[in-house]
Order: structure tokens, then C-alpha cells, then sequence
């Protein structure tokens, strides 16, 4: 819609991600401006439209030598990009080999996690810990793998993943590398930062071992995270080793914290009672 106010021109755009024209969402849109504004218009434009704008704006020798105004756009378009919300740029030879060069290196990364996963799912097993997603079965390029595992007996994590065992190899910028821990999805605030006091409580009566287990209240969860330094995985076997140790060692703390203990629904099996 575009109306003067005094001198100068307003405009209003309604932007939408799909590809078709969403007659419906503009008609009710422009009827709602129209009891503020007698001839509103709605003027549609795809995301992709607005990519190209910020993408050709961007390109201005006056935008260039803005710092604040280039870092912005540059960012905005990153994060449409991330977001599919980018329009098409065509294909090219060049790019095509940076692809097929991609996609090698992936396929050996790929395949070198699949190898050490076999062994460390295997070792993991005999101490009854069980994999329950594997990534490598559903996506094709990941930017990153997530492995999840429970405990035996952890009867709640059979009915929901939301607290699990994990291990993730990342290839992002800001996570790169391997990280182990448990994850705990916890969606309140409040909620998530009474269980990390109870974590942290019972972490103090336990051996000094798991005192390197640091708890991270993030986002929508907690991370427990025991993750090695590169060195501890610089050969096949030290990988296999390191790994399984790692996660063994977060399933035991799980079961020996009160609180884990019960959000994972763990309980002992009568041998393990009358044997202890």
C-alpha cells in the first residue's frame, strides 16, 4: 500500500516464503488496512524478491564503505540463505567442482564416523547403553551428526528422547568438533535452572571424576557436557575409546543423580539389587 503523509510516500509489502500469489492472506490483509486507510494496497513480493534487493544493495559502492550498514546486510542475507529463503543465482562449472569436491570430503567424513561408530555402538552394548538414532540412516549432508543413546532401563526415555545420552560431530563454525554429553530439553526457564541446582547438588556428593562434567543451561535445555579435546582422538582406536568411556561415564552419573535418575525413569533390575 503506499499513501503520501505530507511529503512523503509509505509503503507497506506483504512478504511471504511460498512461490504462489496467497490471494486469501492479501485480500484479508488489505481489508484490514482499509479501516485505517481508504485505498490501501497490498503489494506481494516473495522473500526471494527481497534477498535480491538486500543481495544488490549490498553490492553499492556507498554501502561498502558504510561498516554498520555492510555488517547488517551481510547478515540479514546470511541468515535468509540458512533459512532457504534466498533466491536461485543459477549454476555454474566452477561451482559444480567445489560441489563434487565437497561431497567427496563429506563421504569420507561420513565415513569415517560410520566406522567408529560401529565399534563404539558395539562397546556400548555390552555395557548395555543402546543407540537410538543413528543420522547417517536418514540425511545426506549434514552439517552435523547426532548419535543419541539411553541406559538400560531408562524407562522414560523409551516413550521420549527428550533426555538422552549424545554424541555429535559437528562441522559448524562455532561447535566444530566432537561433543558428548546428555541432553535434557526443558522448555521453561525456570524449570531449567531449578534442575541445574539439583544436578549440581547431587554432582558434590559423587567421586571426584565427574567433576569435569560441566552443566550448561542453554536455550530450551541443559547440556551435560563431557567432551574430549582433539588429541584424545587422533588415532581410530583412541576415538573408539574415548568415546565410549565418555558416554559410559555420563550414563553412570545420570544414574546416580537423583533428579537424572528420575527423569529418566531408571530403575534397578532385581539381580543388580541382590547383588549389590
Amino acid at each position: 500500500m503506499s499513501k503520501k503523509a505530507g511529503k512523503r510516500l509509505v509503503a507497506y509489502f506483504l512478504l511471504t516464503k511460498g512461490t504462489n500469489r496467497p490471494d486469501e492472506v492479501i485480500e484479508k490483509a488489505q481489508n484490514q488496512l482499509r479501516h485505517k486507510i481508504k485505498d490501501a494496497t497490498i503489494h506481494w513480493r516473495q522473500w526471494p524478491q527481497v534477498w535480491k534487493w538486500l543481495s544488490d544493495i549490498s553490492k553499492q559502492q556507498d554501502v561498502k564503505a558504510d561498516y554498520t550498514a555492510k555488517n547488517l546486510l551481510e547478515a540479514t542475507i546470511r541468515l535468509m540463505e540458512e533459512k532457504d529463503m534466498s533466491g536461485p543465482t543459477g549454476f555454474k562449472e566452477d561451482d559444480f567442482l567445489k560441489w563434487q569436491d565437497a561431497f567427496f570430503k563429506m563421504e569420507e567424513f561420513r565415513g569415517e564416523v560410520r566406522r567408529t561408530m560401529k565399534l563404539v555402538k558395539s562397546n556400548l552394548e555390552k555395557e548395555k547403553i543402546t543407540c537410538i538414532k543413528d543420522p547417517l540412516e536418514k540425511d545426506l549432508f549434514p552439517r552435523d551428526l547426532k548419535y543419541r543413546f539411553k541406559g538400560e532401563n531408562w524407562r522414560e526415555v523409551e516413550k521420549n528422547s527428550n533426555l538422552h545420552l549424545s554424541i555429535d560431530f559437528n562441522l559448524t563454525p562455532e561447535d566444530r568438533g566432537v561433543g558428548i554429553g546428555i541432553w535434557w530439553d526443558i522448555k521453561y526457564s525456570e524449570e531449567r535452572k531449578e534442575m541445574v541446582e539439583k544436578i549440581s547438588k547431587g554432582k558434590k556428593s559423587l567421586d571426584d571424576k565427574y567433576a569435569k562434567f560441566e552443566l550448561y543451561p542453554v536455550e530450551d535445555g541443559i547440556w551435560i557436557d563431557n567432551s574430549p579435546d582433539f588429541k584424545d582422538l587422533e588415532t581410530g582406536e583412541d576415538a573408539v575409546t574415548t568415546l565410549v568411556n565418555r558416554v559410559t561415564e555420563l550414563r553412570d552419573f545420570a544414574n546416580n543423580i537423583p533428579t537424572l535418575r528420575k527423569a529418566t525413569g531408571y530403575r534397578e533390575t532385581r539381580r543388580k539389587r541382590r547383588n549389590s
